[in-house]
């Protein structure tokens, strides 16, 4: 019975994607555009019904479809090379004996060491935090991004405490007014990492692109354009450096031009 019932669980979203491959042909907008976007998020059960609407009679049907299924395609192999990207850096920076000291606690990409001492009838409590996908400890692309903030601090009886905090060292340490007793801290933060991607152009003439995510790249030698179909805050830039290297192979074709094989900085 419950073999049968996986089964028919697994069945469902294939069903509802030849569904909504059906409404790709919608005479009302809003019906063809809220059925791409659930075949987006079926992601891959969706594969087999997107390319059979490949061969539908209906014109905007192939082209949604044809549209679709190159970006569901491209996002789900994206997504597995960045699960594994994320094992290893994991498996890199992961320190299980660190994670079991009191007072610390771990998101799926950081860990968080928390104390307090004892000052003028209340507490400082310390917060040191360990950026688990970091891939360099140092300013420059790799590092990524990394914040977070005290949310609130409850004392032993559950009530919020009042939280005092400094310009300069918070909210690595903040100040609370309790007597002893257990505290609870609670943490909001952000956490942006970067999973290297190899594009490798064949023929890298002007006006080539390549999709990574939400970003084009584009060849306009001597140059790489790259844009993003959403806005992304102006220090990501200086967080992943404005530089690129390539390698240009041996009497490759470019802009009509034969050059020799080199390294380009």
């Amino acid at each position: 019975m419950i073999l049968m019932l996986l089964a028919l669980l697994a069945q469902v979203p294939a069903s509802e994607a030849e569904s909504l491959v059906r409404e790709l042909g919608d005479d009302l907008l809003e019906v063809r555009d809220r059925a791409e976007a659930r075949l987006f998020a079926l992601g891959a059960p969706a594969f087999p019904a997107l390319r059979n609407a490949l061969k539908s009679p209906d014109a905007e049907v192939r082209l949604r479809a044809a549209l679709l299924l190159e970006v569901v395609e491209r996002t789900d192999r994206e997504r597995a090379h960045d699960a594994e990207q994320m094992k290893e850096l994991l498996q890199w920076r992961l320190t299980p004996e660190a994670e079991k000291n009191p007072g610390t606690s771990t998101t799926k990409g950081a860990r968080f060491d928390v104390g307090a001492t004892s000052f003028k009838g209340g507490w400082i409590v310390t917060t040191r935090s360990t950026n688990y996908l970091a891939r360099r400890s140092d300013q420059g692309p790799g590092q990524g991004l990394f914040e977070f903030d005290i949310r609130g601090i409850a004392g032993s009886d559950g009530k919020d405490l009042v939280v005092e905090r400094c310009g300069r060292c918070s909210p690595g340490k903040v100040y609370v007014k309790s007597p002893a007793g257990p505290l609870k801290v609670r943490l909001t933060g952000s956490q942006v990492w970067f999973s290297p991607y190899t594009l490798e152009f064949q023929d890298p003439q002007d006006g080539k692109r390549k999709r990574v995510g939400n970003f084009t790249i584009e060849v306009a030698w001597p140059n790489l354009g790259v844009t993003s179909e959403r806005g992304f805050p102006s220090e990501w830039t200086r967080s992943m450096g404005a530089s690129f290297e390539s390698v240009l192979k041996e009497r490759v074709g470019l802009n009509a031009e034969i050059l020799e094989g080199r390294t380009i900085g």
